[in-house]
This record gives structure tokens, C-alpha cells and sequence, in this order.
């Protein structure tokens, strides 16, 4: 059985949302869904969050944000991800 979701798709939330910003939000969902898949598989395999003090890692931002443009580039040749209009 599928599993339903309380989220909503984003031109029910914001009916203004014009077509590149429509498109931007779908890319980023399906990155961040494939992220969620990939880690619920094999968490062992990312970077800690938080440091042994409990306090977020350095440069943690610029990490995920080379993770998830890698990401998009295999997704996009795979043809997962939406083409931008732009």
C-alpha cells in the first residue's frame, strides 16, 4: 500500500506560483526525497550533523550543498528531475 502524504503540491498551497518557481520547487523536492531514500538506506554513509559537543559541524552547509548539486546532476541525466525553462 502507497503511503499517503500530508503535503501538499505546491500550487495548492501557493496558486500564484509562476512556472520556473513551480519547477525549481519540484527539483528541489525530488532531490530532497532521493536524499531521504538514500539515507534511510545507508546512514552510515553521510557526515555527522553535530560534533561531539553537540554543536553543528563547520561548513555543514557547503557540504550538503556540493552533496545535493551532485545529486541534481545525477538525477537530471537520469531524466528524474524537471527541466528548467529557463
Amino acid at each position: 500500500m502507497k503511503k499517503e502524504s500530508n503535503v501538499k503540491p505546491v500550487n495548492a498551497v501557493k496558486p500564484n506560483i509562476n512556472a520556473h518557481q513551480f519547477i525549481i520547487h519540484q527539483r528541489m523536492a525530488t532531490i530532497f526525497n532521493e536524499w531521504a531514500k538514500r539515507y534511510s538506506e545507508n546512514p552510515d554513509e553521510f557526515s555527522n550533523i553535530l560534533d561531539d559537543n553537540g554543536n553543528p559541524v563547520d561548513d555543514y552547509g557547503d557540504n550538503c550543498a556540493i552533496y545535493f548539486s551532485k545529486l541534481a546532476a545525477e538525477l537530471d541525466e537520469a531524466g528524474t528531475l524537471l527541466k528548467s525553462a529557463l
